[in-house]
């Protein structure tokens, strides 16, 4: 079957609700139809990376952004999406990896899924804000379940986005924290 796409942000939206939902789209899909031509999901990011900068304007290459999820899918099309527009992306899939990944590799930005292994993301946020080097780098607490802004707030985020999110919602708010 075809799915039609008008836009890239929707294309994020598309793959984290399907993630979401454990349909696993890709393997259903023989291609995407975006903007009324076949596109292969992959081809399309990798093939659109200046198009993708237009959208994103402004980001430099300096800024990394640590990205902590422990859905491959999710991580992937983060991955693809922020080194499109220009970030430096690193990658952990549980809470004491990305511990580990904060300390090394200094980010500017976390975008922190909350329902990670090993260590969840509320604690994950509390250890970063309680210490002394880490607790200025801005985190954006990701979810795709009924958790509230004030209980991210609260354990030090700057933010909450709800899964599936769209990318030019998600850049917007990497801006802002990164000015």
């Amino acid at each position: 079957f075809r799915i039609l796409i008008k836009t890239p942000h929707h294309v994020l939206s598309l793959l984290m609700l399907a993630e979401m939902t454990r349909v696993n789209l890709l393997s259903r899909a023989d291609d995407f139809n975006l903007y009324g031509f076949g596109i292969r999901f992959k081809s399309f990011f990798s093939n659109n990376r200046q198009f993708l900068s237009k959208i994103l304007k402004g980001s430099s290459m300096a800024d990394k952004v640590l990205v902590v999820d422990d859905e491959f899918t999710v991580r992937d099309i983060l991955t693809d999406f922020l080194t499109s527009a220009g970030y430096e992306v690193i990658l952990a899939s549980n809470g004491e990896e990305a511990l580990a990944k904060a300390t090394e590799e200094e980010p500017q930005v976390i975008l922190l899924d909350i329902g990670i292994p090993v260590i969840d993301g509320i604690e994950v946020c509390r250890r970063l804000k309680a210490d002394g080097e880490m607790r200025f780098i801005p985190v954006i607490m990701m979810t795709g379940f009924s958790y509230s802004k004030g209980e991210a707030v609260e354990a030090g985020a700057d933010d909450l986005i709800r899964k599936p999110f769209d990318l030019v919602e998600l850049s917007s708010r990497l801006k802002g924290l990164l000015r």
